[in-house]
């Protein structure tokens, strides 16, 4: 089903951009972007073209990856005063890598809003329409109403980090606890390179192609 989502999405995104029609191809772009990184229906109103989380996902296209802040509980543990050096950061980004064609037509995307006033100073994913919903109209779009839910694709990933990390990198990644304890985020610590490459064998059945490499990942 991923499958033929992401090919589905794809192709209206392409037969969006030639017709000129923005709205349905931010629309589109939005549910590939559920499809490789998880989006979800909370994420897009805020979701960003960007190099900088600051608590919020965002595209970065120089990175090729969707930047995620990494989310612990409130009271996880943190190193005491004067011992940070014998401890692994934590804090950072969790980097989701988007395949190549995505971010072809994100930038393709972004050229065509330049050239229409009111979208061209926006760096949100989506520029003028109502945000909400737009992922549930999206999937309806493709004609999969009924067939798949924007969560279905965040489990999908959640499920693969769960079989090669563990579930407490899946809660870390997502921040989500997925109706498990969450006591396993306040201590561990994962690379993101290691995320980003587990993460990266499941996108590379969908579309083909592989995503940004961890050492580049690591990189970012």
């Amino acid at each position: 089903i991923a499958i033929q989502a992401w090919n589905t999405a794809r192709n209206i995104v392409l037969d969006a951009l030639q017709e000129g029609d923005i709205d349905r191809a931010e629309r589109s772009v939005i549910h590939l972007l559920a499809i490789e990184t998880g989006l979800s229906e909370r994420e897009v109103p805020t979701l960003a073209f960007g190099n900088q989380t600051r608590g919020s996902a965002v595209l970065d296209m120089r990175a090729r990856a969707l930047r995620r802040p990494e989310l612990r509980p409130a009271d996880s543990f943190r190193p005491p005063t004067g011992s940070e050096s014998i401890w692994l950061d934590t804090g950072g980004d969790v980097l989701f890598p988007v395949s190549d064609s995505v971010l072809v037509l994100a930038s393709v995307l972004l050229r065509t809003r330049r050239r229409h006033p009111s979208r061209r100073a926006s760096s949100l994913l989506v520029s003028t329409q109502e945000p909400v919903a737009i992922l549930r109209n999206a999937i309806a779009e493709a004609g999969l109403s009924g067939t798949v839910r924007a969560s279905d694709y965040r489990l999908r990933l959640a499920s693969t980090l769960t079989e090669k990390l563990g579930p407490d990198a899946a809660q870390v990644a997502f921040g989500d606890t997925f109706g498990l304890s969450a006591a396993p985020t306040y201590y561990c610590k994962f690379q993101s390179a290691s995320i980003a490459q587990a993460l990266a064998s499941c996108i590379a059945p969908i579309s083909g192609q592989p995503g940004a490499s961890p050492r580049t990942l690591a990189r970012c």
